[in-house]
């Protein structure tokens, strides 16, 4: 097994830097995907491209960019077929039998072309600077619009893991090339509305981890729309388990916040993906299915890296899922990209109702631009000091719930969600409670009947009495309070 450290890749004379634009381009490396873009690399391989940029580990490898697919295309004389795809094929009628053979049809056509031979020639000298012809890769699929804020594609176009010699790497990007070509993927892009001019595909040639535990992690808990979480998914072996299905794999909830695991659920794990000796990979059972993959000094590594490629990548505003493999104690990630649907977290009574964001009582006191080195921090605080006054009256607060967030870098409130926190701890209506705030907001629709009715309404008023308790001790006690923040103040500036 080579060194896998991500290593910055220079072009060669096969395939140099003034040629990588054109048509006889061959490989990029993780730098060059970077500086090209998705739409020349493909979402997957341009968020690698990052990923290493920011310092990640990442395997090594790099991208077959798309202008080779339109080459390849062009040389077996493929266009007329794929022209005829775009303009027959609809969503109405992807599922008869005539379209699905027409399809298919183009898709064993590209598994049997032939690409041209200074590609071959070009190619294989990048791969065996790069090493990757001495050991064994992986070649996985990297579209344009994949991966990306709109659409996934997870699962849609074909990978292949532990691929081994020259001719089979050629075989497996073929592969990678027709899977764009399948009706299940024609039928994908006509749901999402998505032209099949902008899916092209680019094909990624990685170093291949032969991992002791892989799995995929969110910087959330996309099940039930909690963003103070991340969720990581392990299983022993390989990834491709967890990905595909197959097996039920260890559960990991990490508070974001202070990368403590706060719940545990072991999955069965009765098999494990592994790599074959004959190339590709296979399932075998397990005795150890029943053992915790990651222990919790993983679980907190791995949770503190993908808040990092939440921050890196999606700047603390679009979440993000990664594929992560670990071998020998250190994490590699293979893959990262956008979550692209996240249920609505908030509170049962205001589901039915929009959330209104306003940046009311902030543009003030944060009107500005939050800098990277304070903004998972500050947000922190902000939810913490918003929801303290409700903790500290005996009202109990969904847990998770955010009351703050950042649009473009900036950091807004969400009004309606406090004004029913609001009324339903203290019975205080929108109306008056928009006074208090500022701005002018709309009032959340709530039961005509006074607040103070009724079981809820017994409860409104404790609630109520201990606030006005809580507010004249406070007063009392407001010098000794600033005494104690004068002291933390002094302590925090004379601690390293």
């Amino acid at each position: 097994m080579q060194n896998n450290k991500a290593v910055v890749n220079e072009p060669t004379d096969n395939c140099t830097a003034a040629n990588k634009t054109g048509a006889n381009v061959c490989l990029l490396n993780w730098n060059e995907a970077y500086a090209a873009g998705a739409s020349i690399v493909g979402g997957k391989a341009w968020n690698l491209g990052r990923l290493c940029r920011y310092g990640f580990d990442v395997p090594q490898g790099g991208v077959i960019p798309v202008a080779v697919y339109e080459r390849f295309i062009t040389y077996n004389q493929l266009d007329n077929s794929v022209a005829d795809i775009i303009r027959a094929v609809s969503l109405e009628n992807i599922r008869s039998d005539s379209v699905k053979i027409q399809i298919e049809q183009l898709h064993q056509k590209i598994l049997h072309g032939k690409f041209p031979d200074d590609f071959i020639y070009a190619l294989q000298s990048e791969l065996s600077v790069y090493g990757l012809l001495s050991m064994p890769v992986a070649v996985r699929s990297s579209a344009t619009f994949e991966d990306s804020t709109r659409a996934s594609f997870a699962g849609i176009h074909d990978s292949f893991l532990n691929v081994n010699s020259m001719e089979n790497i050629l075989n497996a990007i073929k592969a990678c090339f027709a899977s764009v070509w399948t009706a299940r993927a024609v039928a994908y892009r006509r749901k999402m509305a998505i032209a099949d001019s902008d899916v092209l595909p680019a094909v990624i040639v990685m170093q291949f981890i032969e991992a002791d535990a892989a799995g995929v992690a969110f910087s959330c808990d996309p099940a039930s729309g909690r963003e103070d979480v991340c969720l990581i998914n392990a299983n022993f072996g390989l990834g491709e388990s967890v990905v595909n299905g197959s097996v039920d794999p260890d559960t990991y909830y990490v508070e974001r916040a202070t990368y403590r695991t706060l719940e545990v659920r072991l999955g069965v794990k009765q098999v494990m993906s592994v790599a074959l000796e004959c190339g590709g990979t296979g399932e075998q059972t397990q005795a150890s299915g029943k053992g915790r993959v990651l222990n919790e000094q993983q679980q907190q590594r791995l949770s503190l890296l993908i808040g990092r490629v939440f921050a890196a990548l999606g700047d603390l505003e679009q979440h993000v899922d990664i594929e992560w493999a670990l071998k020998d104690d250190r994490f590699y990630l293979l893959q990262s990209r956008p979550v692209t649907v996240l249920p609505r977290y908030t509170e049962e009574s205001i589901q039915d109702q929009a959330d209104i964001w306003s940046n009311a009582n902030f543009r003030d006191a944060v009107p500005m631009v939050i800098s990277y080195l304070q903004r998972d921090s500050m947000m922190r605080n902000l939810n913490m000091t918003i929801l303290a006054p409700f903790k500290d009256i005996g009202y109990r607060v969904k847990p998770g719930l955010a009351v703050s967030k950042y649009i473009k870098g900036r950091a807004y409130f969400n009004i309606s969600l406090y004004q029913w926190l609001v009324y339903d701890s203290v019975g205080f209506k929108p109306e008056d409670l928009n006074l208090y705030i500022g701005g002018h907001h709309p009032d959340i629709v709530l039961p005509k009947s006074s607040p103070y009715l009724g079981k809820h309404g017994l409860r409104r008023l404790r609630t109520l009495v201990k606030n006005v308790r809580l507010i004249s001790r406070s007063q009392k006690q407001r010098q000794r309070f600033f005494d104690k923040v004068d002291d933390f103040v002094g302590q925090f500036k004379n601690t390293d």
